[in-house]
């Protein structure tokens, strides 16, 4: 039952969706099977959107100091960049939690969020992901949104956990293009390149620390990570610092941008004979 979204008609009446006729669920035929087997039914597609625009210019200071000869710089976090990268994940994942709420439904599974380019302004974020409803009389307070398979989210119910929430971790760290990390990049030499790592291992470990509090934010005791990208640009120097032993007059600074994102689970049944839980599950075992 893989393809896009087909509304059947009368789907849509006076501007808003009423319940639609027949639809693909974008599931497997495997996934909607197991999870028509833990009790749930999907009901349609269902999506979150947010369109932003992100002016980085002035947005961090390298330390770079103007003219300056023999400077010893370091990595830097740009707080507002990745607070901004964050709050737009976020709040595409709390939009489509809302429409699945508008559909009657329980939850999301199968969860992707997109990022495209629009009309060369803004970037639009773009969550969207499977409504199901439980057939039982146990309903959750709120919708849950997880990036999850309808296999794997079954798995996880059979093992004792559910999905509550999609968590975000984002890191922006910057630092100045000067002598050393340009002549370290022309080395044709076997070696590490101390500059960078700094840059991308400081950017890491700032989306992880994000992430867990996020996890917390929506109070999850666990996460299957789904999504762990980095990405490297380089802009515009602030600062402008200019000297004869550095860039002359191209000056640039290197930003590295971690993106994580994933479900976080809360365990919802005690497990029976003092065993205790798992630290780490197969899901391809359930």
């Amino acid at each position: 039952m893989t393809g896009p979204w087909v509304m059947g008609p009368g789907a849509v009446q006076g501007g808003r969706l009423s319940r639609p006729g027949p639809f693909e669920s974008g599931l497997t035929v495997e996934s909607e099977r197991a999870l028509r087997a833990a009790g749930f039914a999907p009901t349609r597609r269902v999506l979150g959107a947010t369109v932003f625009r992100l002016s980085t210019k002035g947005m961090w200071n390298c330390g770079a100091t103007p003219f300056a000869i023999g400077q010893t710089l370091r990595s830097l976090e740009v707080g507002p960049i990745q607070e901004a990268h964050a709050h737009c994940r976020r709040l595409a994942f709390d939009r489509l939690a809302q429409e699945c709420a508008g559909a009657g439904s329980d939850g999301v599974v199968a969860t992707g969020l997109e990022l495209e380019l629009i009309a060369g302004v803004g970037h639009e974020y773009l969550a969207q992901g499977t409504a199901i409803r439980s057939g039982g009389q146990v309903r959750p307070p709120r919708p849950f949104v997880a990036g999850l398979s309808g296999k794997r989210f079954a798995a996880l119910l059979r093992a004792g956990w559910v999905a509550c929430g999609m968590a975000v971790g984002v890191g922006v760290t910057v630092r100045h293009d000067d002598l050393r990390t340009r002549l370290t990049g022309l080395s044709m030499a076997n070696q590490e390149l101390p500059a960078f790592t700094e840059l991308v291992a400081l950017a890491r470990w700032r989306a992880r620390e994000m992430l867990i509090a996020d996890c917390a934010r929506i109070g999850a005791e666990g996460l299957v990570l789904h999504h762990n990208t980095s990405f490297a640009s380089h802009h515009e120097c602030t600062r402008t610092a200019r000297n004869y032993l550095t860039e002359g007059g191209d000056v640039q600074d290197i930003m590295v941008t971690v993106t994580m994102w994933g479900t976080g689970l809360v365990p919802f049944a005690a497990h029976l004979g003092g065993t205790p839980p798992e630290l780490v599950i197969n899901l391809n075992d359930l």
